[in-house]
Parts: structure tokens; C-alpha cells; sequence
């Protein structure tokens, strides 16, 4: 299993940085539209809640089915992967208050099988690709809190 964290600060109140994740639609503006689509949605993030996503990896498309299962507003929500090519995929949205804004931390662990490379394909493959994917989420929060609008895709 691989862990990641990504920390970001914003300088906006915990109550906005949190509600801005409420609404279903900031997860299609997070995401590259070049290598991600969301599919379908529940419309709230609260336990039991489902979000599907398409993500590329290289020239294969992936379904990535997720379940809500934490939801403790406005500290932390939280999804695991119920269907995909992951064996598993745990991700928890924290929001620390701080003086003048919000340190907002992704807490992501993954877990590869065999066929995608296991341990090494984790390390070698999927990391450099989460850690693009969450600089882009965090450029692209950032231009939306600050009322800039979405970031374009990357080359």
C-alpha cells in the first residue's frame, strides 16, 4: 500500500473551502477533462453516497466507482473505491481552520494488484500520475475559490 498527502492552504474560511466540495458539480471542474470524466454522481457526499469517474491511464480508459463513507462537515468526508482496477483506493478530504484561511490535506492509500504492477506499479506508475492529478486539483480549487473559474486542461 502507498500513501500519499497533499496539503494546500487557502486563504478562504473552512465553511466556503468545505461547501465548495459539497456541490457535485466541483468535482468535474477539479478534474482534466483530458484524462478524467465524471460518469454520475449521487448529488451529496454524505455516507452512501456513489460517484463514478472515468479516468485515462495511458491509452486505456478505467471506471473508478466510489462510495462516500465519512462525512463529519466541515472537518473531513471521506470515499473508498467499491469497483475499479485499484484493489483498493481510500481517499480523506481534511479542512484544518487556520488563521486567515483553511489548510485543506488529501490523504489517499492505494493498493495495486499484480496485473497493474503491485507495489512497483504503485511507485513507478500510479504516483507520478497522483501527484500531477492533485497539484491540477489543488491549481484548480485555488482559481474557483478565488472566483477565477476552472484551469484549462493540461497539455
Amino acid at each position: 500500500m502507498t500513501t500519499f498527502v497533499f496539503e494546500r492552504r487557502y486563504p478562504v474560511d473552512r465553511a466556503r473551502v468545505f461547501g465548495q466540495h459539497e456541490d457535485p458539480a466541483i468535482l468535474a471542474r477539479l478534474q482534466d477533462p483530458a484524462s478524467s470524466r465524471l460518469v454520475s454522481h449521487a448529488g451529496h457526499i454524505r455516507p452512501g453516497a456513489r460517484t463514478v469517474v472515468r479516468n485515462r491511464m495511458g491509452p486505456l480508459w478505467f471506471v473508478f466507482e466510489f462510495e462516500h463513507d465519512l462525512y463529519e462537515p466541515p472537518v473531513r468526508f471521506g470515499e473508498r473505491l467499491v469497483r475499479g482496477p485499484f484493489l483498493s483506493l481510500r481517499h480523506v478530504h481534511e479542512f484544518e481552520e487556520q488563521p486567515g484561511g483553511t489548510l485543506v490535506r488529501d490523504r489517499l492509500e492505494i493498493r495495486l494488484p499484480w496485473w497493474l504492477g503491485g507495489v512497483l506499479g504503485e511507485r513507478w506508475v500510479a504516483a507520478p500520475r497522483i501527484r500531477a492529478v492533485f497539484r491540477r486539483r489543488q491549481d484548480a480549487l485555488a482559481a474557483l475559490l478565488a472566483g477565477i473559474g476552472p484551469v484549462p486542461p493540461t497539455a
